[in-house]
């Protein structure tokens, strides 16, 4: 017997514009066996939350997935459109009534394989839920019964009567421009990821938590620039975990720039990094679903670059401070203001030394650009802070000082010291490890065999290990020998004391190979490899 209980529950879509389409939801065949209640509700279509950083598809179908009151999945259904408006729409939907709870996932334009149910019965939600991803618009939210599904027309039943909003898994991005030296032609998105989730579920808490962003598991971030799409339309973004990402999304925008807003201009273009300015030092902004970040080009300073790549591979024109293309530079500068750095990586292999870097900032180099105004920075640190004995702190006079912990950790590990004045700010990379080794072998072996004869072979090759830290290449490994003499080019000769040093200068990571003659016949000797952050290695033949 069926029984009909209308306005049981409502639902808001948030963040869809544009009409809903004639028969955009299609009947489920009826359920043969077991009462049914047919369930009305209604759907809203309010606006995107917006962002501001100085119509995408619709609702196709609507599926409700249903778990008991252990969060087992049992059984879905699809709902059928009644009537609709360009605001409003109707829906009847035919669910098992129970007094038990329930737990509903409202899913849309997702598409369920063959085999989902089958292989989906008697898992948790978290389970079914988190696994649903999609490179379409999706639209998800979750609701829980507490009294079941009710065979009784009353809508507190539901929700206390509330709506339940239906949320979009894509952020929506726009670009306007108010400067008059820059005649806007067109953006496109780089490194946007290819993929979304259905739902934001957050495993620490093990909750679905509408606000927390997900990326999807092994999302892919579009490739070339060359390929990039420049046009005026709004576009659109799955939601990433974004703040402190090296490999960021970004917007790169194409327009005529003038000189004077009367000149003919010339095509530039500028990537645009999505910055939350309203904080100190600026961050940036997770992509987070169901939110319209809004770019506004407002002051162009200078002729941007001439070509895509240029621009995508370049820093972000509005973030020089947090670009992280830019952290091996010791000095960055957005035209006015000037900071730098007297190192951007140090490495320690013995406990409890201090460190010291000198920042300097330089609040306006057109007007002065020997001026220096170090008072009032500001500092933070990212990553282990357990590396430190004490903690950073940044002096009136600009200098960074700390100590390293008493205990080296027994892998390499790292944080960043961020320093900030004004719209400037750079990163000291501090490294602790264990110290490193060269492994030094003479014709392939520790001890070497070499010839009796003068002249004879003797091929010296050592290892720089793969996470020494690439900051700090070049450095110079000095080769104390004195029965050998090089026999290639590139190697320094030096005379410290009597005795011989030849110096080579790494520049990268990776087994090293040089080649050495002994200078007298029936030689043996040790020979020593050192360099700071390593153990001096030995090598005997």
């Amino acid at each position: 017997m069926r029984k009909i209980v209308y306005s049981l529950f409502s639902i808001i879509l948030l963040a869809f514009t544009g009409c809903v389409q004639d028969n955009i939801l299609q009947p489920e065949p009826p359920v043969q066996a077991g009462d049914q209640v047919a369930v009305r509700f209604s759907v809203n279509i309010p606006e995107y939350k917006t962002v501001l950083t100085r119509a995408n598809g619709g609702v196709s179908d609507l599926t409700l997935l249903v778990f008991d009151e252990n969060g087992k999945f049992i059984y879905s259904r699809t709902a059928t459109l009644v009537s609709q408006n360009e605001t409003r729409g109707t829906f009847t939907v035919m669910m098992q009534p129970t007094a038990q709870k329930r737990i509903i996932h409202f899913i849309s334009n997702y598409v369920f394989t063959d085999d989902f149910y089958d292989q989906s019965a008697g898992k948790t939600e978290q389970e079914v839920i988190t696994a649903l991803e999609s490179s379409s618009l999706l639209f998800w939210n979750r609701t829980v019964l507490a009294n079941g599904i009710s065979e009784t027309p009353n809508p507190g039943q539901f929700n206390g009567g509330q709506a339940v909003k239906l949320l979009r898994n894509q952020a929506k991005i726009s670009v306007t421009s108010t400067e008059l030296k820059f005649e806007l032609q067109g953006f496109a998105l780089y490194k946007a990821p290819d993929k979304g989730t259905a739902a934001p579920f957050d495993a620490a808490g093990q909750a679905f938590t509408i606000g927390k962003v997900i990326q999807a598991a092994g999302t892919v971030l579009s490739g070339e620039p060359q390929g990039l799409d420049f046009t005026l339309d709004e576009k659109f973004l799955f939601e990433r975990t974004h703040k402190f990402a090296s490999d960021y999304t970004a917007v790169i925008v194409k327009g005529l720039y003038k000189e004077t807003p009367s000149s003919p201009g010339e095509v530039c273009y500028y990537k645009i990094d999505l910055l939350d300015k309203s904080v100190t030092p600026a961050v940036r902004y997770d992509i987070e679903r169901n939110y319209h970040y809004k770019v506004t080009v407002n002051k162009v300073n200078m002729k941007g670059a001439s070509d895509i790549t240029s621009a995508a591979n370049g820093a972000a024109a509005n973030n020089v401070a947090l670009d992280a293309s830019l952290d091996k530079f010791p000095m960055i500068s957005d035209g006015k203001e000037k900071m730098e750095i007297e190192k951007t990586v140090v490495l320690f292999t013995e406990p409890g030394k201090p460190l010291s870097v000198q920042a300097n900032y330089c609040p306006d180099i057109t007007v002065d650009p020997d001026q220096i105004d170090n008072s009032g920075m500001t500092l933070y640190v990212e990553g282990e802070t357990s590396i430190f004995g004490t903690q950073p702190t940044v002096s009136v006079s600009g200098l960074i000082t700390a100590t390293i912990t008493g205990t080296l950790p027994t892998t390499l590990t790292e944080a960043s010291i961020v320093v900030s004045k004004g719209n400037m700010s750079r990163k000291v990379r501090v490294v602790v490890s264990q110290p490193f080794l060269f492994n030094p072998k003479i014709n392939n072996a520790n001890p070497g065999t070499v010839g009796t004869g003068q002249d004879a072979v003797a091929n010296l090759t050592f290892t720089i290990p793969a996470d020494f830290p690439t900051g700090l290449f070049p450095f110079d490994v000095k080769i104390k020998t004195q029965g050998l003499y090089a026999a290639q080019s590139g190697l320094q000769l030096n005379v410290i004391g009597g005795e011989i040093y030849y110096i080579y200068t790494a520049t990268s990571s990776g087994q090293k190979s040089l080649a050495f003659k002994t200078n007298n016949a029936n030689n043996h000797e040790t020979v020593t490899l050192s360099a700071n952050g390593f153990v001096n290695g030995t090598v005997n033949y």
